[in-house]
């Protein structure tokens, strides 16, 4: 074997070395994450320390999965197991752990709120999208929440309601989904989550201009214009605005924020917003009294919605 073939070698060995001692690492960081969770007396520090726990998921293997399974005693780590089957798309076996884990945390004194929450929101979403019950979902969520409250992780809560949000819009069912963005808005401006309160009155803003009360929308718009300088995603607001715009015939201002969608789009050139811009840009001129290029823009923006 030459030098250079024994350079080789002996990288290879040291590579193999590497990446068994970070696999073997990976596999005990969920059991160190599960004992420092039974330190912890502070619920809002046990859900932060759980937040963490998704993102290891892929570097699992199976084999580590299955030392983890046998390690049944300790809820944190079952929580793992079942979470990494719902990653890997084996819902059934998933729903089966996620289930016997909610029923023995209920009979562990003192229950375990922090944990309960967790595992009521993951479980909720334990299907393919395309077979999900939206409805079943919400019941889901709604013991959730009740969980959260009772952690009283303010954080933990939000996301429920957002959850729930989100759920309800696509049931058609505007009202509770108002309800609980602006649940959301309330908590987000105690906890100063500029994002939170961001989402929560774009989101009211969107299920107004949907329900065609854009009068109510456009006092949203001038409550949320403030928070738009700290965001990194404004586009979709625009859009809503725009649209509110039109609908009360304040073309002037319709205009003005529709321009502004072009220039954001000039500089991140996004084919999917650009065919939206195009949409809106298409009621302005409509709305104009100018058919003919409406007709055109809309077109444009179907073909840019076809590319």
């Amino acid at each position: 074997m030459n030098f250079i073939s024994k350079i080789s070698v002996l990288f290879l060995m040291t590579i193999t070395i590497w990446l068994s001692e970070v696999q073997a690492q990976m596999d005990t960081v969920f059991i160190e994450s599960a004992k420092v969770y039974d330190t912890l007396s502070e619920n809002e520090k046990k859900y932060k320390l759980i937040s963490t726990l998704h993102d290891g998921l892929k570097s699992l293997s199976k084999s580590e999965i299955e030392g983890l399974s046998k390690l049944h005693e300790n809820f944190i780590l079952r929580l793992v197991v079942a979470d990494y089957w719902k990653l890997k798309k084996d819902y059934e076996k998933a729903g089966e752990l996620f289930k016997s884990l909610e029923e023995d945390l209920l009979t562990k004194m003192p229950i375990d709120y922090v944990l309960l929450a967790v595992l009521r929101r993951k479980s909720s979403s334990n299907m393919p999208f395309q077979k999900f019950d939206f409805k079943k979902g919400i019941e889901d969520l709604e013991v959730g929440l009740e969980y959260a409250k009772k952690a009283k992780v303010d954080s933990q809560i939000i996301g429920f309601h957002s959850n729930l949000s989100f759920y309800y819009t696509m049931v058609a069912d505007y009202e509770k989904c108002l309800y609980h963005n602006r649940v959301c808005y309330d908590l987000a401006i105690e906890i100063r989550d500029t994002t939170r309160i961001i989402n929560s009155l774009k989101t009211i803003l969107e299920n107004l201009s949907i329900t065609d009360n854009s009068k109510d929308a456009l006092k949203v718009w001038w409550q949320i214009k403030p928070f738009l300088k700290n965001y990194d995603h404004p586009t979709t607001v625009y859009q809503t605005v725009t649209d509110a715009f039109i609908k009360t015939k304040q073309i002037d201002s319709a205009l003005f924020y529709s321009d502004l969608l072009f220039k954001i789009d000039s500089v991140k050139d996004n084919g999917y917003e650009r065919s939206e811009n195009k949409f809106y840009r298409g009621k302005v001129l409509r709305q104009s009294n100018q058919q003919d290029e409406a007709k055109d823009m809309f077109l444009s923006s179907y073909k840019d919605a076809k590319d």
